[in-house]
């Protein structure tokens, strides 16, 4: 989960949860499809943004349980 934490920094800088919209979700999947790892010099796998989606998927499912979004 940390290095989802650091796509969604990267992407949506500070931007506060309750000012988030669908396009904003947009952005993070295109970041990963766009994403070059420095390490391997490789773009993500399928399967790597997948999981990094499904990440995002319960932050934000856990945000609206306690009523930040």
């Amino acid at each position: 989960m940390k290095t989802t934490f650091s796509y969604l920094e990267r992407v949506w800088k500070r931007k506060p949860l309750g000012s988030l919209v669908k396009r904003d979700l947009v952005d993070v999947a295109d970041f990963l499809r766009d994403f070059v790892s420095e390490r391997h010099q490789r773009p993500l796998s399928y399967k790597a943004i997948q999981r990094q989606l499904g990440e995002v998927r319960s932050f934000l499912r856990w945000a609206i349980g306690k009523d930040y979004l």
